[in-house]
């Protein structure tokens, strides 16, 4: 009999602890369930920043190969551009020589302009140190420009045609007939001619080496106004249009000396 009790109570003892294990086995799993979304922030949080650093290194690189690739655009812009101007040196120097058979010194760009008030001058970018001097006749591809008047280590000055106190030779260039012209500003050319010349509108004139100073065949301008002969006079007046715009010029070529 007492060992049935003892049977018993153990069988009971058995069940009790049986149902105690199966309850802790519930609440652990709710308590996983519950402290699982808690637990996770740190990991997302972690991959979200990774990410986040990964999104910034990427965009660094993007954007350093677009600063890389605009200055690449740049230098190829300016690279660009010293070519083409080289080509438009070319083909004034080569248009020069075309027209008369002068030796060309150099290129230099116009940096400032007087072309008010009577004086009418260009300053050049480039002096004696260029190879530049006093007397060396100046051009552009549509025609004569003036000579140089003054010269210093990095800059020269241009007397135009346009000056006043130019003179300069002139021929026609589809007839026999020579003359002198001399700068009327503040846009023109006022020429002489001999009065048996025979002139006409339109009509283009070119240099002759009066002087020395001006290479022969480079166009000068065209006529523009031919007023009537004066009785008796021993020349004949024209005006000249410039074949050069003298406020549009950036670079002329200058030419050796005669």
């Amino acid at each position: 009999m007492k060992t049935r009790l003892i049977g018993l109570g153990l069988l009971a003892l058995a069940f009790l602890m049986s149902g105690l294990t199966r309850q802790g086995e519930v609440l652990s799993a709710e308590f996983s369930a519950r402290t699982a979304p808690v637990l996770g922030i740190p990991y997302r949080l972690g991959q979200n920043l990774h990410q986040a650093l990964s999104d910034l290194a990427r965009r660094n690189r993007l954007e350093e190969e677009v600063r890389n690739l605009q200055q690449e655009i740049e230098r190829l812009r300016q690279e660009n551009l010293n070519l083409s101007l080289q080509v438009q040196e070319l083909s004034a120097v080569t248009k020069i020589q075309a027209a008369a058979p002068v030796g060309v010194e150099t290129v230099a760009p116009v940096i400032e302009q007087n072309l008010t008030g009577l004086d009418r001058t260009l300053i050049l970018g480039k002096g004696y140190t260029s190879g530049l001097q006093v007397g060396m006749p100046v051009a552009a591809p549509a025609g004569l420009v003036g000579v140089i008047t003054a010269v210093t280590a990095h800059q020269a000055v241009v007397r135009t045609l346009l000056d006043p106190n130019s003179v300069i030779g002139v021929r026609l260039a589809d007839g026999p007939g020579l003359g002198i012209a001399r700068g009327d500003p503040p846009d023109a050319l006022e020429a002489e001619f001999p009065p048996e010349v025979s002139l006409h509108l339109g009509e283009p004139v070119v240099s002759w080496a009066l002087r020395g100073l001006f290479p022969n065949g480079i166009l000068v301008g065209t006529i523009a106004k031919i007023p009537p002969l004066p009785p008796g006079g021993l020349t004949q007046t024209v005006i000249l249009k410039p074949a050069v715009q003298f406020s549009l010029l950036q670079a002329v070529v200058v030419l050796r000396p005669l």
